[in-house]
């Protein structure tokens, strides 16, 4: 018995040997063949720089795609594609153009005068190849369906094909604001309810802007949440500006309350010696009488593609954590087109 016991023992430990050798093997990584990709959400709004500027999927942006071993923090941009747009009878309804600049995150600058003043210059946005702007400011329809395509020199064709969602149903739209403790701000409950269709799953986003009496822009900066209270009738909590699905609400109606806070004033300086401060610099204020609220119906690729994008940069530094892979519809190459259907409505700030 102890000699097939011996037996047994040094051919376990020979196995082992042999298997620690194979595993200090080099494995040969596969050539990678960059493709194209491209980020796009169709929007049933005009396409201009307030578009791009409040929703930044709204402006295309090409690239290609890159190796593991390719150390690039920055998305590799390819400025001369051809990028064309056509409905479901296959008629061309827009062609997009590099620009080279992205309108997310711009901002205006300053110069001083002799007297030590400042004055705006005018709005400036920062170079960031790969981005596109559409030519012919087609707006696309709800319940209607889009295929864009690209090609660029050195790289196969692509293509992605989306549906862009009908509006959604929405009521009882209401906010009870009041000026905060410093005076800059107003903080108040916004709540609305969506009329969910039964039988079908939909997705949605909320998103929320201060306007001036005349409904225009009084800066860009979102409405935010304020202790991240989001409720949507049960305990689910999200923010705005975030994703969401009807998959927990059967009862057709999806109630949104939120606790926000919103800058009621855009700041602009000028040259005034008049009540001047700070070498110069009179705020002039263009202040906010109205939230714009947009409640966006969304396609199953834009949540998608949402969702997965987030799993991603959750898992990023963790080892352990399953590797998410960020959901792409584009044939022949990398990620995705969109389809958002935005319904405005309007509720004094105060």
């Amino acid at each position: 018995m102890g000699k097939y016991s011996l037996k047994s023992t040094l051919l376990f430990g020979l196995l082992v040997s042999l298997l620690g050798c194979e595993m200090e093997q080099d494995v040969p990584i596969p050539a990678h063949e960059p493709r194209l990709s491209l980020r796009l959400s169709l929007i049933n709004l005009t396409p201009d720089t307030l578009l791009y500027i409040s929703t930044r999927e709204s402006q295309l942006f090409v690239g290609r795609s890159q190796g593991v071993l390719e150390d690039s923090e920055e998305l590799l941009a390819i400025p001369d594609a051809q990028v064309e747009l056509f409905d479901e009878a296959g008629q061309l309804v827009e062609i997009y153009t590099h620009t080279g600049k992205s309108y997310f995150g711009g901002g205006s600058y300053y110069w001083s005068d002799s007297t030590g003043n400042y004055s705006p210059g005018a709005y400036h946005y920062p170079p960031a190849p790969g981005f596109y702007e559409a030519t012919k400011g087609f707006v696309p329809a709800p319940g209607a369906r889009y295929t864009i395509r690209a090609s660029a020199p050195g790289y196969k064709p692509i293509e992605a094909t989306t549906t862009v969602p009908l509006e959604a149903a929405v009521s009882g739209v209401a906010f009870d604001g009041q000026r905060g403790e410093y005076g800059w701000e107003i903080q108040g409950n916004i709540r609305l309810t969506i009329h969910d269709k039964a039988g079908e799953q939909n997705y949605y986003r909320v998103r929320i802007y201060p306007v001036d009496s005349t409904y225009s822009r009084a800066g860009f900066s979102e409405a935010r949440t304020v202790e991240d209270d989001i409720n949507f009738d049960r305990d689910e909590k999200l923010r705005l500006g975030e994703v969401f699905s009807d998959e927990s609400y059967t009862s057709g109606a999806i109630g949104f309350s939120s606790k926000i806070s919103v800058t009621p004033e855009a700041f602009e300086y000028n040259n005034n010696n008049n009540n001047n401060n700070n070498n110069g610099n009179q705020k002039q204020g263009r202040k906010a009488k109205y939230l714009e609220v947009q409640v966006e119906q969304l396609s199953k690729e834009e949540y998608l593609f949402n969702k997965t994008l987030e799993a991603q940069w959750l898992t990023e530094d963790n080892p352990f954590a399953e590797y998410a892979q960020v959901y792409s519809n584009v044939s022949g190459g990398y990620g995705v087109l969109s389809g958002v259907t935005v319904s405005k409505f309007y509720v004094p700030l105060e």
